[in-house]
């Protein structure tokens, strides 16, 4: 009967882990993909690289941050990582299919939901719960990083974002 009992566990726990492996978001092909497999995934899930949307300098700047963190990726490594989250994971590139989210209504709305869907998914800002200063940090960052947010667009998003999303 015990006998039993742990082979229907263990058949149900091996289709159980099988359908959540499967649901996992799958890395393109590519130089660079057994680095993320392995160094990336000590920390973060397949879904980190799939919902962000970066070029070159924000890609570096992350890898580099990772490293200085711990991930273990050696120097020769670092170049073959930026090129292949660069490559396949920019803005507008293999974009992840949208989780439907509902941004609570204002004027700078319409910005958000165009400008920053071009990098993250909405539910990322949708779970976000900031300070101005924070807001203000997070903005120039992302025109740092390449945005395309106008001055006067960047005024109205980070109005929005502060409003609607303040620290709790």
């Amino acid at each position: 009967m015990a006998l039993r009992i742990t082979t229907t566990l263990a058949f149900t726990a091996s289709i159980v882990a099988g359908a959540a492996f499967a649901q996992q978001p799958q890395l393109p092909p590519g130089e660079g993909r057994d680095i993320v497999a392995i160094a990336c995934t000590q920390c973060h899930t397949f879904q980190f690289p799939t919902t962000l949307r970066e070029g070159p300098a924000g890609w570096r700047f992350h890898v580099q941050d990772m490293v200085i963190r711990g991930a273990q990726v050696n120097a020769a490594e670092v170049e073959i990582l930026v090129n292949y989250l660069a490559s396949n994971f920019a803005p507008g590139v293999n974009l992840p299919p949208a989780v439907p989210v509902n941004l609570p209504e204002g004027a700078g709305k319409p910005l958000v939901e165009q400008s920053c869907i071009s990098c993250h998914d909405l539910q990322k800002i949708g779970n976000e719960r900031l300070g101005r200063k924070d807001w203000d940090r997070v903005m120039a960052h992302m025109i740092e990083l390449g945005a395309p947010v106008s001055p006067e667009d960047a005024k109205v998003i980070l109005g929005y974002l502060q409003e609607k999303f303040p620290a709790k």
